[in-house]
């Protein structure tokens, strides 16, 4: 079998999140049947129509509908030729990732579904760097004159009086986003979800062309229990998939207990990523169990869950690991999604970097990744949502490091009016560290996180943000008249006149739509803190986790 090697600049070496995937390559337009009851796509796609969750869509829902020209690009190059006997090269995209809007992502889905080509069946992977952040959150602050810095904070080493707060704990800083108007809170969870999204996208396109390529070649889904179907050499013959398919297979298991049909389709890839003459290998391997709730399944639920274990690239670090020499570490993800109903889609996301070479065994126990023995950076989302209107609650919360005792968490809800104007409010603050069973709601604000004389016994209140986008924006933008934001990086949030405590962004670009920051360059006038109390949040209701076995 051909071995496909990609062509990556620097940019690209430690965005190992960032493996994913862009549209299809197809022109071929989605032919779609549309149930007049439920106004639920259906698929032409018979392997679909039994083992795949056709319109299971995860995605930042404050996405932007401007990343979809920079998705545009993405979409698969062909193999350049080369000499007899060596590799194939593939040009990849650098730009960062950015997640598509929920309706765009579904209709890319159903395109690779129904394509009625094997080159219709195509997508890319996407070695872009993450977004990971967005300049109006948690900027560099550099604070002069710290009213705290004389106590014994829970860090003893900040204790001098001038120095800079570090990025990523000081919440939303400013309004909106300078380079696009963009609302902080939006741009941010936008930013979160290419964190675990680009791999994401992958394992979801990778199954969508696998069973593309089924469908084109005629293959029908196994029906007997222990039935097999081999897809593996047209699928890596086809061409469709932007790496070496060294496994794809869709058995028919045992029906459920409820007696549900029950279907386990495994993919194990492997690619070779040349930079500066050296090649980085990357093997994978994903599994999609997916049980059947009716008999179109258009009720479902199941789990779908993915490991990448890489060799570390040169100069890169590997921040948590036991041994600071470590050559190779495991990337894993997993999703447990539920459709009991035909307006009700919950979906919960888990991707966590763990040390070592690592299987699916290792690392995921009961279809979910491990809340232990993980060495950088967790992510945790659970959305329930209506899958046609995208309505519904959402919650993200991302831990830094295994040690650390809290995650960052944002809870936001969306409704559509009858003029599609999508509005809502979202929340941010701190929350309980990942094994917690309150993972994804906030507990408090800590408004002085890692500065001098530091306290993390925050109030029980939370940054709010509420925004709305119509039908005609782009992105979601700010309801000024809404907003509670303003806190001082104080033990107390509160900063009085005077003593000259100042404290100022660094970094942050100039120009854009102009908005709140919370910059204190002089210190005349006293910080009163604006936070919104936990108790007063009516308008978020906390998503409930799918019920699957």
């Amino acid at each position: 079998m051909k071995k496909f090697q990609f062509v990556i600049t620097i940019l690209g070496l430690f965005a190992l999140i960032g493996l994913g995937c862009g549209g299809s390559s197809s022109s071929t337009s989605a032919s779609t049947d549309t149930d007049s009851d439920s106004d639920t796509t259906t698929t032409e796609n018979a392997l679909a129509a039994e083992a795949y969750p056709s319109d299971l869509v995860i995605t930042s829902p404050t996405a932007s509908s401007s990343g979809s020209a920079l998705r545009a690009a993405l979409t698969r190059t062909a193999a350049v030729d080369e000499p007899a006997g060596e590799p194939k090269t593939m040009d990849v995209s650098t730009e960062e990732f950015k997640p598509l809007p929920p309706s765009e992502m579904k209709e890319n889905i159903a395109t690779i579904l129904e394509a009625d080509s094997e080159d219709g069946c195509a997508f890319s992977l996407y070695m872009g760097a993450p977004t990971g952040s967005a300049n109006c959150y948690g900027p560099s602050v550099n604070y002069s004159n710290h009213p705290n810095a004389s106590q014994q904070g829970q860090n003893p080493g900040l204790q001098t009086a001038s120095g800079q707060l570090p990025s990523g704990d000081l919440g939303i800083w400013t309004e909106n986003e300078a380079s696009t108007g963009e609302a902080c809170i939006a741009a941010k969870l936008n930013a979160q979800v290419s964190e675990f999204g680009a791999m994401l996208d992958m394992a979801i396109n990778s199954f969508a062309s696998m069973m593309c390529v089924g469908k084109v070649n005629d293959q029908e889904p196994p029906s007997e229990v222990g039935e097999v179907l081999d897809l593996t050499e047209i699928f890596e013959d086809s061409g469709a998939a932007p790496f070496t398919v060294e496994e794809a297979t869709t058995t028919r298991e045992e029906d459920t207990a409820e007696g549900n049909e029950n279907f386990e389709s495994t993919l194990a890839m492997s690619v070779g990523m040349v930079t500066e003459g050296e090649t980085v290998d990357l093997s994978g391997e994903c599994t999609l169990d997916h049980v059947k709730l009716n008999d179109d399944n258009t009720l479902y639920e199941g789990h779908l869950t993915c490991v990448m274990t890489r060799e570390v690239f040169p100069g890169e670090p590997t921040g948590g690991c036991t041994d600071p020499n470590e050559d190779t570490l495991t990337d894993a993800l997993s999703i447990v999604y539920e459709k009991a109903t035909a307006d009700s889609l919950n979906y919960e996301v888990r991707k966590a970097t763990f040390c070592g070479e690592l299987t699916l065994a290792d690392v995921i126990t009961d279809g979910e990744v491990n809340t232990s023995g993980w060495a950088g950076n967790y992510h945790y989302a659970l959305f329930n949502m209506d899958p046609d209107t995208f309505e519904g609650n959402f919650e993200y919360a991302w831990q830094a490091g295994s040690g650390d005792s809290n995650t960052r968490a944002f809870n936001l809800s969306l409704t559509e009016d009858e003029a599609e104007t999508v509005s809502g409010c979202g929340y941010f603050g701190y929350g309980p560290a990942v094994t917690s069973a309150n993972l994804g709601m906030i507990d408090e604000f800590i408004c002085n996180w890692a500065g001098p004389g530091n306290s993390h016994d925050g109030l029980l209140k939370a940054q709010r943000q509420c925004i709305t986008k119509s039908a005609t924006d782009t992105e979601f933008q700010s309801v000024s008249a809404n907003l509670d934001i303003v806190y001082a990086p104080t033990n107390s949030c509160d900063a009085s006149a005077g003593g000259n405590f100042t404290y100022t962004a660094t970094g942050t670009p100039a120009g854009g739509t102009p908005g709140v920051s919370l910059d204190r360059s002089t210190a005349t006038t006293a910080v009163t803190h604006d936070l919104f109390l936990l108790s007063n949040i009516t308008d978020f209701t906390a998503p409930t986790a799918p019920d699957v076995d």
